[in-house]
């Protein structure tokens, strides 16, 4: 699915696989119901990543100041 590659990263904050490979999902899926550890790890690692690179305030803040110093580079 576009877009989740940027935000996964393999077998650090979740797990990806080929799209369309049915055998490397259910084996994936297989592990993470077998290993209760590795489902918190992989979850909490994922909410950290997306806390801090998607949250709408901080992304707000960069996109300003992002235009901020467009705009102050036109004005010169």
């Amino acid at each position: 699915i576009a877009g989740v590659p940027e935000l996964i990263q393999h077998e650090a904050s979740g797990w990806l696989v080929a799209a369309g490979s049915e055998e490397q999902f259910a084996a994936a899926i297989a592990k993470l119901m077998d290993d209760a550890g590795l489902r918190r790890r992989l979850g909490a690692a994922g909410r950290l990543r997306v806390q801090d690179r998607y949250e709408l305030g901080k992304n707000v803040e960069r996109l300003a100041s992002i235009f901020q110093r467009r705009l102050a580079r036109n004005d010169s």
